[in-house]
């Protein structure tokens, strides 16, 4: 910018072409930024679909499912989708789904006459001593 603003104030022989050279320079440099800010932010709206779609798996069936049923499902390696939980919630896979059957269970404890038992059984907690 500094280049062409000279070049248009001295009006040296030929100015207009180096104006219009460095300008289409310029478009060019920010198209090729362009396309890799758009990269990058494909490359995050990907990665935040795939957690989206993570907790939605794990809400919907929080009775029974496993990180690695997940991973099956999503196509991904156990180790990757349990990094992706901890880099995305700050907890393991195993809070997660524990933080929610326990909302599950506090929401059933309010609105439901079921015994700690049976809230036990529907929210997944199959074994009494499996907290």
């Amino acid at each position: 910018m500094y280049h062409m603003f000279c070049e248009y104030l001295e009006k040296v022989m030929g100015w207009r072409c180096m104006v219009k050279n460095n300008l289409s320079s310029l478009f060019i440099y920010l198209m090729r930024v362009r396309e890799e800010d758009l990269r990058a932010v494909k490359e995050i709206e990907e990665e935040n679909l795939n957690i989206t779609k993570v907790l939605d798996c794990i809400r919907k069936n929080y009775q029974y499912i496993t990180l690695k049923d997940i991973a099956k499902n999503m196509h991904f390696h156990q180790n990757y989708l349990s990094r992706m939980i901890k880099e995305n919630y700050q907890q393991s896979f195993r809070d997660l789904l524990c933080q929610i059957r326990l909302k599950e269970a506090e929401k059933l404890l309010i609105n439901t006459d079921l015994s700690v038992t049976e809230i036990d059984s529907r929210v997944g907690y199959h074994k009494p001593n499996f907290l």
